[in-house]
């Protein structure tokens, strides 16, 4: 399931994944959703940039209803 940049909350878009040192030099979650990676062909892609922005929401405070999102998108 390819999830687009407008089905999350604004918050969540904005996201960025840090590292245990602090550095948040990541693609935001809506770099992520636009990428050209993510935008290809291919349903094995989706599922792995969805599996990274589900970790990125979880671990940088994401709301639950993006998070339910992505979770639900990792199902299939």
């Amino acid at each position: 399931m390819k999830i687009s940049k407008y089905d999350l909350c604004n918050a969540c878009r904005m996201i960025r994944p840090g590292t245990k040192d602090g550095d948040t030099s990541g693609l935001t979650v809506e770099e992520l959703l636009d990428s050209q990676e993510y935008n290809q062909q291919g349903g094995y892609v989706y599922i792995m940039v969805n599996q990274g922005i589900l970790s990125n929401l979880t671990e940088g405070g994401g709301c639950p209803s993006c998070i339910n999102l992505f979770e639900r998108a990792n199902q299939f």
